[in-house]
């Protein structure tokens, strides 16, 4: 997985009308947005022509598995959250009803990517709670058979997976 979430400039790298639809304070160090599933998965293959590699969105066992750790963390980071420094989530810069008006993570709206060092999994990996949601490979449905390595979800499904929260989100959807 990708230490960072993919930012506004790489993406634009690949479709540059994708620059109309960032938020109005965001710059090429925020992360991407308004993407669908599909367009990110187009990505994954653009990138993967770009650099020789294979890339593609993480199956939604691989995503946890990211986030929680050889330990099952609560969060990326650990069991708590003690204050904004961790994660960007809706906090008192909202207005949204939901918000934590105890906490200030700095941002109302997406932050630059790898402005919660802090926040990062015990693989290294930045931002995969809050920011903005992330894409998974599987659909929404029930796991098909025993419990195994890495368990796919629906494969068909239209409506896709996303995990991770995202500045609009409540604590509580930041979870692993």
């Amino acid at each position: 997985m990708s230490r960072f979430p993919i930012t506004n400039a790489l993406y634009e790298m690949f479709d540059s009308s994708h620059r109309s639809k960032r938020a109005p304070t965001a710059d090429g160090n925020h992360p991407v947005i308004s993407v669908s599933a599909r367009e990110a998965e187009r990505f994954c293959v653009w990138l993967s022509q770009l650099e020789g590699k294979k890339y593609r969105l993480p199956t939604e066992a691989e995503w946890e598995y990211a986030a929680r750790g050889i330990d099952g963390r609560i969060f990326p980071w650990g069991d708590r959250l003690d204050g904004g420094h961790l994660a960007n989530f809706a906090d008192r810069r909202t207005d949204f009803s939901w918000r934590d008006p105890n906490i200030d993570d700095g941002f109302a709206g997406t932050s630059p990517v790898g402005s919660y060092p802090r926040g990062a999994s015990s693989f290294g990996i930045e931002d995969l709670a809050g920011n903005v949601f992330e894409w998974c490979l599987d659909g929404f449905g029930p796991y098909l058979g025993k419990e195994r390595v890495n368990p796919r979800g629906a494969q068909e499904n239209r409506q896709r997976i996303y995990r991770g929260g995202s500045w609009k989100s409540r604590v509580s959807s930041l979870r692993a």
